[in-house]
Protein backbone atom coordinates (compact mmCIF):
# COMPACT_ATOMS: atom_id res chain seq x y z
CA UNK A 1 0.00 0.00 0.00
CA UNK A 2 1.39 3.18 -0.99
CA UNK A 3 1.21 6.43 1.28
CA UNK A 4 -1.15 8.49 -0.83
CA UNK A 5 -3.78 5.35 -0.17
CA UNK A 6 -3.29 5.67 3.40
CA UNK A 7 -5.74 8.23 5.43
CA UNK A 8 -3.77 10.93 7.73
CA UNK A 9 -5.61 11.83 10.97
CA UNK A 10 -4.58 15.24 11.41
CA UNK A 11 -4.59 18.14 8.64
CA UNK A 12 -3.02 21.79 8.63
CA UNK A 13 -4.53 25.13 9.51
CA UNK A 14 -1.86 27.72 7.94
CA UNK A 15 -2.04 30.80 10.30
CA UNK A 16 -0.49 34.46 10.69
CA UNK A 17 3.02 34.66 11.73
CA UNK A 18 4.20 31.67 10.07
CA UNK A 19 2.74 29.50 13.03
CA UNK A 20 0.22 26.33 12.10
CA UNK A 21 -3.05 24.48 14.15
CA UNK A 22 -2.38 20.83 13.74
CA UNK A 23 -6.15 19.47 14.04
CA UNK A 24 -8.16 16.13 13.21
CA UNK A 25 -8.75 15.48 9.80
CA UNK A 26 -12.39 15.12 10.51
CA UNK A 27 -12.69 18.50 12.17
CA UNK A 28 -10.39 20.63 9.49
CA UNK A 29 -13.55 21.03 6.93
CA UNK A 30 -15.54 22.51 9.52
CA UNK A 31 -12.80 24.89 11.39
CA UNK A 32 -11.69 26.40 7.87
CA UNK A 33 -15.15 28.14 7.58
CA UNK A 34 -13.35 30.42 9.67
CA UNK A 35 -10.18 32.58 9.68
CA UNK A 36 -8.11 32.02 12.33
CA UNK A 37 -5.36 34.17 14.43
CA UNK A 38 -2.19 33.51 15.80
CA UNK A 39 -2.23 35.29 19.54
CA UNK A 40 0.55 34.58 22.37
CA UNK A 41 -0.82 34.46 26.32
CA UNK A 42 1.23 36.39 28.91
CA UNK A 43 3.02 33.49 28.97
CA UNK A 44 4.35 33.23 25.50
CA UNK A 45 2.09 30.34 25.11
CA UNK A 46 0.81 30.42 21.29
CA UNK A 47 -2.92 29.72 20.42
CA UNK A 48 -4.96 29.56 17.70
CA UNK A 49 -8.25 31.95 17.63
CA UNK A 50 -10.82 33.99 15.76
CA UNK A 51 -12.43 36.94 16.04
CA UNK A 52 -16.27 37.65 16.31
CA UNK A 53 -19.06 40.14 17.18
CA UNK A 54 -21.94 39.23 18.95
CA UNK A 55 -24.09 40.73 21.75
CA UNK A 56 -22.26 44.35 21.13
CA UNK A 57 -18.49 43.47 21.75
CA UNK A 58 -15.82 41.37 19.98
CA UNK A 59 -15.05 38.04 21.72
CA UNK A 60 -11.72 36.02 20.89
CA UNK A 61 -12.55 32.19 21.37
CA UNK A 62 -9.92 30.14 21.28
CA UNK A 63 -9.63 27.19 18.53
CA UNK A 64 -9.14 24.90 21.65
CA UNK A 65 -12.44 25.62 23.27
CA UNK A 66 -14.34 26.05 19.95
CA UNK A 67 -13.67 22.18 19.35
CA UNK A 68 -14.26 21.41 22.96
CA UNK A 69 -17.48 23.23 22.95
CA UNK A 70 -16.69 25.10 26.07
CA UNK A 71 -17.98 27.61 27.71
CA UNK A 72 -16.47 31.08 28.42
CA UNK A 73 -14.86 31.11 32.10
Amino acid sequence: MSNSTISQPFKEIPLPRGKIAIVAAEDYGWLMQWKWQARANKSGIWYAGRREYADGKYLRPGMHRILMNASKG
